[in-house]
């Protein structure tokens, strides 16, 4: 996935679980425009989210681990983009989990944290399904 000088997503390669954003699954072997007037992109293995001009967020691809963040509990593939937030500066897509910092610097994650990797301050191997806020202490 990269954005073209004119804010357009462009994505080329697998989407198995719809993470190209184009509305099907499979291999794609020339760029395919799936969306315009887009600010930022970040992808991962099977899920891609992006932040449109407006600061929406919007995610698609395979919601295995709850990645989106949009509450649905059916972990099923987006091909379709889904609304997910608003005011969002930043987003990161990790393997099983995905960090979201809003435009008032708050952050937020949301998926799997087997490795503490949502930042809750918690090991466990749980699931979070909306995005959680994440409290930030800065070491001295």
């Amino acid at each position: 996935m990269y954005i073209t000088n004119d804010n357009k997503l462009w994505g080329v390669g697998s989407s198995e679980y719809g993470e190209s954003g184009n509305g099907n699954s499979g291999t794609i072997n020339t760029p395919y425009n799936s969306f315009s007037d887009i600010k930022s992109v970040s992808a991962s293995f099977r899920h891609t989210m992006i932040i449109k001009d407006d600061d929406t967020l919007w995610g698609f691809g395979s919601d295995s681990n709850n990645v989106m963040g949009d509450g649905d509990q059916s972990t099923s593939s987006h091909f379709t983009a889904v609304n997910v937030a608003s005011d969002v500066a930043k987003i990161f897509c990790g393997a099983n989990h995905t960090i979201m910092v809003k435009t008032n610097s708050d952050c937020y994650s949301v998926g799997a944290n087997s490795q503490g990797q949502l930042g809750l301050g918690i090991f466990d191997s749980i699931e979070i399904r909306v995005f959680s806020k994440i409290t930030l202490t800065e070491s001295n």
